[in-house]
């Protein structure tokens, strides 16, 4: 029965990872929910939405929309080479782009609700799934912002590790700067005033007052330039160029330095414009629902849990701005967006087990 249980947590992982769901290919994503959505069809009551023109999926044991738990995820991912959408085991490993980011996770929480429904306990429960949070998160925003989805604690299967449970992320921000200078002909420097050049500087002037953090997870505010646009030609000084900059900040303070530092730098003549934000994360240690689900965690994987803060951003944000605690951790896996993406299936299984046995407690 275990064995069986696991294999069919792992086929539907399967599925969903060879559906290319990137930002760009809003039909993969529909067809990720269409397959859930069909999955589960007997088990919950199934309403669809769209947002800014990305679907998202809430699977719910009630037609209410306040619930006593949430299970909130994404199928969306971030691109990869089309081998990365050919789902592989090798040994316990299964391996492709979303395995641990994070199509496996949000079966294993289905299952999990399902299991407990038919044999454990009442507890009205709500598995939001959306289809943007590696890139603004707006789905979650909405479904608790409009919507109106309420519960009295979220569980997210997008961070920490299967021994570490987070309570607290960094804000994020992406910034994007306009640079002006003066175009010229690239032989006839002196005519021009090179804005790629600006940017350079500006770059400098930003890590100078924010130096990048020196090791994983350091709680200090970090600011990025990830990409640099200009409109010119190769043989052209470029006289305008755009700079986009991710901020990852542990107060609102440092975000609104950086954007005056950046409004300082580049003059009158620039812009600078906040193009997404999620505020920063956290949860108390001491609520009832984080202390269940560590010591369920303890008492399963027979480890110390530990309670830890991560550089990286979650839909986890947007409970907590609606007074909903919630927490994350994952089962074991490794290559977050990269080409190795793996995740470990009897962590997976486990995960499963955990999370019935959190119900069944609170």
């Amino acid at each position: 029965m275990i064995q069986e249980l696991k294999n069919r947590i792992i086929a539907l992982s399967e599925r969903l990872i060879a559906i290319e769901s990137i930002e760009s290919n809003i039909r993969g994503q529909e067809t990720c929910l269409d397959v859930l959505a069909s999955t589960f069809k007997k088990d919950f009551y199934v309403k669809r939405y769209v947002f800014r023109g990305h679907p998202a999926l809430v699977l719910s044991t009630t037609t209410k929309k306040k619930v006593d738990i949430v299970f909130s995820g994404h199928i969306d991912v971030v691109p990869g080479e089309k081998s990365m959408f050919k789902p592989m085991m090798k040994g316990a490993k299964l391996y492709g782009r979303g395995a641990y980011d994070m199509k496996a996770g949000i079966v294993a929480c289905i299952y999990a609700a399902v299991e407990y429904r038919k044999k454990y306990g009442d507890k009205e429960i709500a598995i939001m799934i959306t289809s943007d949070e590696e890139t603004t998160g707006h789905g979650t925003r909405m479904l608790l912002a409009k919507e109106g989805y309420r519960g009295d604690f979220a569980f997210i299967a997008d961070g920490g590790n299967d021994t570490g449970i987070v309570l607290k992320q960094k804000g994020f921000a992406q910034i994007k700067v306009t640079v002006l200078g003066e175009s010229a002909h690239a032989a006839y420097v002196w005519d021009g005033d090179n804005a790629l050049l600006k940017v350079l500087r500006l770059q400098e002037t930003i890590v100078k007052t924010f130096p990048d953090p020196s090791k994983r997870n350091e709680w200090r505010t970090s600011a990025v330039l990830t990409k640099v646009e200009t409109n010119n030609s190769t043989n052209q000084v470029p006289g305008l160029a755009i700079a986009y900059f991710d901020i990852r900040y542990v107060n609102k303070k440092d975000l609104i330095r950086i954007k005056a530092l950046l409004r300082k730098t580049i003059g009158r003549k620039g812009a600078v414009e906040v193009i997404a934000e999620n505020g920063v994360f956290f949860s108390e240690e001491k609520n009832h629902y984080v202390q269940m689900l560590a010591h369920t965690l303890r008492e399963r994987t027979k480890k110390d849990i530990s309670f830890v803060c991560e550089s990286g951003t979650s839909d986890a944000v947007f409970f907590t701005e609606h007074g909903i605690p919630a927490a994350l951790f994952r089962p074991k896996g490794g290559g977050l967006h990269q080409s190795g993406e793996w995740v470990d299936t009897n962590s997976l299984y486990e995960m499963y087990e955990i999370l019935i046995d959190f119900l069944k407690r609170n």
